[in-house]
């Protein structure tokens, strides 16, 4: 039985007056890898963010064991209870062995969307390793069998770290980077100047498009310590940091603040005591250290993260639970809000070269388990 939206909307109107949503502004979007039953049991502990997340990031791969999983058949109630996420979602779709010839994932992934209530907006392709990689007239097949089979309105885009020689491609028309909160840190394989080079707006190859931070944050490894630790803070951290260091002259900023930017934050693994699927906030209040926390806090204090104040977030409260903001959401001065003028935002880096064309995803693996998956 489908919960009704009125549940949700009920326990999001008690929430704390906290107005984070407006269109010159990041956004958040939660991924489904992981997913578990007490979604469905306990809407009420992660309510706040099924009223305010802006889109899926899909992947039905199974992912690690979890005895707490969501099973496939209650998935679209939990897809329900979104109040717009559902509206704007996008496929991870890896390139097999050989030439494209065949569009059975293609349909698979439309089959899943429309039977689970949440709208297609981008297939996000990739190379899937040595021999699954793009080749030159594939993503305009994939174009035709999208224009063919009723799916116009769906954009494809592509993992830069892949080659981002291939955005250039007239039907690609959506950006993606690939990392994990380690090698973003590390700017492994450039990609701070990756990201640089797709928010330029006189950019003619990334046409504007949305950019996707398609970022894991960890791989489903719980004997890891190193893959899990501190991920709620790194998380936090990470989103400052692009904002205050990577998008470093006032033309990126505005793009940074802007929905053209979108962080796309997934785990694979919430069995851990590191960090938790559920709830969203504890009962006094701060913020829970879990995955549904963390999106949460990225939405409620993007003014700070935005650095709308004239400053970022320090260290310290990258790494604060308090569900409170150093410039409070709102009382920004109207001037900066409307664009007129930025104060406190000055480089602080000078903007380096696009690496040499190429990559893989992280580290040499790709965009996650799985693409379409069961």
């Amino acid at each position: 039985m489908k919960l009704p939206h009125l549940l949700l909307i009920t326990l999001a109107a008690a929430s704390p007056a906290i107005s984070p949503t407006r269109g010159d502004a990041y956004e958040v979007w939660m991924g489904t890898l992981g997913w578990q039953r007490g979604m469905l049991e306990h809407p009420e502990q992660w309510s706040r963010t099924a009223a305010l997340a802006e889109g899926l990031n899909v992947n039905w791969a199974h992912g690690q064991p979890d005895d707490k999983r969501l099973g496939r058949e209650s998935r679209d109630d939990v897809v329900a209870m979104f109040a717009k996420a559902n509206d704007h979602a996008y496929q991870v779709l890896p390139h097999g062995k050989g030439r494209i010839t065949a569009d059975t994932e293609w349909a698979r992934a439309f089959d899943r969307s429309e039977g689970g209530g949440y709208h297609l907006d981008f297939l996000y392709s990739y190379n899937g390793g040595k021999g699954k990689t793009w080749k030159d007239g594939e993503h305009e097949l994939l174009r035709q069998w999208l224009d063919r089979t009723g799916h116009e309105d769906v954009k494809i885009a592509f993992n830069g770290r892949s080659g981002h020689g291939q955005l250039e491609r007239p039907v690609v028309r959506g950006n993606g980077i690939e990392c994990d909160l380690r090698s973003w840190k590390e700017n492994k394989g450039g990609r701070h100047e990756l990201l640089r080079w797709m928010a330029d707006p006189d950019n003619a190859a990334t046409k504007g498009e949305k950019i996707i931070i398609h970022c894991h944050l960890n791989f489903g490894k719980g004997s890891d310590e190193a893959d899990l630790k501190g991920a709620w803070a790194g998380a936090r951290r990470m989103v400052r940091d692009i904002g205050r260091d990577v998008m470093n002259t006032e033309a990126l900023r505005q793009v940074f603040a802007s929905d053209r930017l979108v962080f796309s934050f997934f785990g694979g693994n919430w069995t851990t005591p590191e960090i938790s699927l559920l709830p969203e906030t504890l009962g006094n209040g701060d913020y829970a250290e879990s995955y549904t926390g963390m999106l949460l806090s990225l939405i409620e204090q993007r003014d700070l993260f935005e650095g709308r104040s004239g400053e970022f977030p320090s260290d310290a409260q990258c790494a604060s639970f308090a569900r409170t903001a150093a410039d409070p959401i709102g009382s920004t001065p109207q001037g900066i809000r409307d664009g007129g003028g930025r104060q406190g935002l000055g480089s602080r880096m000078e903007s380096s070269p696009l690496p040499a064309r190429g990559g893989t995803g992280v580290d040499g693996h790709e965009a996650g388990p799985g693409a379409i998956g069961d």
